[in-house]
């Protein structure tokens, strides 16, 4: 994330804790980190509604709040913003379930330093950059779909003219019934049969001059 300023939401109830966190993030060298801190999950869930943020680091446990059900809670508060959440070695269980129901990651509070901090938030923004992409284009395509129109069913066609007997009782141009019940553009052109029929000199230079 060079030359980029990011905002970071960092919910932690230590107050030493958290301001080791806020001097790491504060001291990125490869962007310009904008900090926010809140120590209680409704006072997170209320900072989310109220701004955007590029990258939310949590504990799990706090005054209002244990366990998965924190993580739950702001996945359901904001759930497009990438979540890293912050553990204890005996939380870790805990944490890779997080990851399984959609966080990005998660790191061992013991084991955090600026770099570590800068790389997991950098990692985690661009994954979650690729799934919205990724699911922006999947609900363009399933709303796309639903669009389209199908035809099903016997259908009334004549055996001379090929006229297609609509719903009406009327009957019209194979081409203007499908284009009416589906989404298809028809180009006109003669197959050879049709050439030989219609225009039989110029199926025999079409003949001659493919020789």
């Amino acid at each position: 994330m060079p030359d980029k300023q990011i905002k970071v939401l960092v919910l932690e109830d230590d107050p030493n804790y958290l301001t080791l966190i806020e001097k790491f993030i504060t001291g990125f060298k490869r962007c310009d980190a904008r900090f926010s801190a809140a120590g209680k999950l409704s006072e997170a869930v209320a900072l989310l509604g109220k701004n955007s943020f590029d990258i939310l680091f949590s504990d799990l446990n706090l005054p209002d709040s244990r366990g998965l059900a924190t993580f739950r809670a702001l996945h359901a508060a904001a759930p497009e913003t990438p979540l890293i959440i912050l553990t204890g070695m005996d939380d870790e269980d805990m944490a890779l379930q997080a990851v399984k129901e959609g966080a990005q990651d998660y790191l061992i509070k013991d084991e955090i330093d600026s770099t570590v901090l800068l790389r997991a938030a950098g990692y985690a923004i661009e994954r979650n950059r690729l799934i919205q992409e990724r699911l922006k284009l999947i609900n363009e395509l399933t709303e796309a779909l639903s669009r389209v129109k199908t035809l099903t069913g016997l259908l009334p066609i004549c055996a001379g003219c090929k006229k297609i007997r609509n719903d009406n009782g009327y009957w019209e141009q194979v081409e203007m019934y499908l284009k009416e019940h589906s989404d298809m553009e028809f180009t006109h052109g003669f197959c050879p049969d049709c050439i030989k029929r219609l225009y039989p000199e110029l199926s025999k230079e079409l003949k001659s001059g493919s020789r």
